[in-house]
């Protein structure tokens, strides 16, 4: 004869165990290469997930030198678009078989620089849009220079 007590020892472990198999399962957010000469908006959460993917991911601010010194995406580097003999100087050193994500304070700034990097031979290229459309869980913001 069974007895209640091993039913409901062995119901309960079933229960936990199928608890303990949904654990984890939480697949990576996935992000689809651009097509040839395209450019692939993105959120926050595919940002983090593509700089955390292993690749050597540039992750480039497009605002000006000012505004990247009060704050921005904590591993960012500088690629002032206003400046058009600084961006140049900057593109021109950049390996172009690289993944670039960029971002600015509007989403049309960071639509242009993309656009651009495209037109330059870039063929993986990211726009991040701004900050305002960010969850700073995903890109927080490293404002040291911030007074």
């Amino acid at each position: 004869m069974i007895r209640p007590t091993a039913v409901l020892l062995g119901l309960g472990l079933l229960l936990a165990l199928l608890g303990l198999s949904g654990c984890g399962n939480d697949k990576p957010e996935s992000v689809p290469k651009p097509e040839p000469g395209q450019v692939l908006k993105i959120d926050s959460k595919q940002g983090r997930a593509l700089l955390d993917s292993g690749r050597r991911v540039l992750l480039l601010d497009v605002r000006t030198v000012r505004e990247y010194m009060l704050g921005h995406v904590v591993g960012a580097q500088i690629g002032d678009i206003s400046d058009d003999e600084r961006w140049n100087s900057r593109i021109a050193e950049l390996d172009r078989d690289k993944p670039v994500m960029v971002y600015c304070r509007d989403s049309e700034c960071s639509a242009e620089a993309a656009r651009r990097l495209v037109d330059e031979g870039f063929k993986e290229v990211y726009d991040l849009g701004h900050p305002g459309m960010w969850d700073p869980k995903y890109l927080p913001i490293d404002k040291r220079g911030k007074s």
